[in-house]
């Protein structure tokens, strides 16, 4: 979801596109995707193999603790490689609400199963509204759209009984919320 939110700023932020060297946001999408999507993917496969985890699917909460706890030292990785980069605060601020949001899905989960795909579905959801609201523009269809888009994960996450509707809608809501925080 860091990744897709990346592309989202970029893409509504007409300044921020036109400021920044095409080579460095396809290299900051590059980076994202591999921070925090395929080095915690290959972490998850390398758990499965060696038997951390029974099953890709990690549907008892103890079996979630050591794959969140390797992707958030990834997302923090990926913060502290930003630190210096010439590239808009938004960016920054982004991933340090999806770190976050990260972070609190880890302590939440020691006590109670939360959706970590509702967790990131709800994120991207709030870091349009925040740059909606913070960028004076109306983005109703792009939030529209994503809501859709979110919906139709919780329903197959439903589907699959992977989580209950209170788990999703806690993800949601966690994930939107924590994008907030950085509107104030």
């Amino acid at each position: 979801m860091p990744t897709y939110g990346m592309m989202v700023y970029f893409f509504i932020d007409e300044n921020a596109a036109y400021f920044t060297p095409p080579k460095l946001r396809y290299t900051l999408y590059a980076m994202t995707f591999v921070f925090t999507f395929l080095m915690p993917a290959l972490n998850v496969l390398f758990l499965l193999r060696y038997k951390f985890i029974g099953s890709l699917h990690m549907i008892a909460k103890e079996e979630r603790r050591i794959p969140f706890l390797i992707t958030a030292i990834f997302f923090f990785a990926q913060i502290y490689l930003l630190r210096d980069v010439n590239i808009p605060s938004a960016i920054k601020l982004l991933m340090l609400a999806a770190t976050l949001a990260l972070v609190l899905t880890i302590i939440i989960n020691w006590f109670w199963k939360i959706s970590a795909h509702m967790v990131g579905a709800g994120g991207l959801c709030g870091a349009v509204f925040i740059c909606q609201y913070a960028m004076h523009q109306n983005y109703l269809w792009l939030l529209s759209l994503l809501f859709l888009l979110s919906g139709l994960v919780a329903m197959a996450r439903l589907k699959i009984t992977n989580h209950t509707i209170a788990q999703l809608c806690g993800g949601y809501l966690l994930g939107f919320a924590s994008n907030l925080v950085f509107l104030f």
